[in-house]
């Protein structure tokens, strides 16, 4: 799919490998599945944000990794795909990590608990897609009716989250 676009791609067979070329490469984007050979997604992330704290990483997760999907957000990964997903998601998120790359970006708090990385996590989620829960329950791997229930629980408001960004 990005090979069509004219991207360069590179493919690591494993963990350490991929970590190995992240950490000499010049990459622009990193797309990290969280099942790995050898070392976890979490441990590659970890090391790639080490060495190279701005390269945007996006991670593939399997459905209900909401802990995992956390750790990461702390570990500094610009986005999630949450498997199954289609080819056209993946796509979409590179080029938001792309154009996210030129910003500024207020890293997630180090000691917040779950239930604040979460709707902090959802709140970004929603803006970066205009409010689109469709798109947005999709990606977080959830159906719209969960979306709308922490969308109340957390008291989110569209106009109140625009007017803070």
């Amino acid at each position: 799919m990005f090979v069509e676009s004219g991207c360069e791609t590179a493919i690591a067979p494993g963990g350490a490998a991929g970590l190995a070329a992240a950490k000499q490469g010049d990459f622009d984007l990193v797309i990290l599945d969280m099942s790995l050979p050898e070392m976890s997604g979490l441990d590659v992330l970890n090391g790639i944000k080490e060495h190279k704290p701005d390269l945007p990483v996006v991670m593939v997760i399997a459905c209900g990794s909401a802990r995992i999907a956390i750790e990461a957000m702390r570990l500094g990964v610009c986005d999630f795909v949450t498997e199954p997903f289609e080819p056209n998601d993946l796509q979409m998120l590179a080029e938001r990590a792309f154009q996210s790359a030129a910003k500024p970006h207020t890293p997630y708090p180090v000691n917040a608990s779950l239930r604040d990385m979460e709707k902090i996590h959802i709140e970004r989620v929603l803006e970066s897609h205009d409010w689109k829960q469709s798109a947005v329950a999709k990606i977080l791997g959830i159906d719209r009716k969960t979306l709308r229930n922490k969308i109340r629980e957390f008291k989110l408001d569209k106009h109140v989250v625009a007017g803070n960004s």
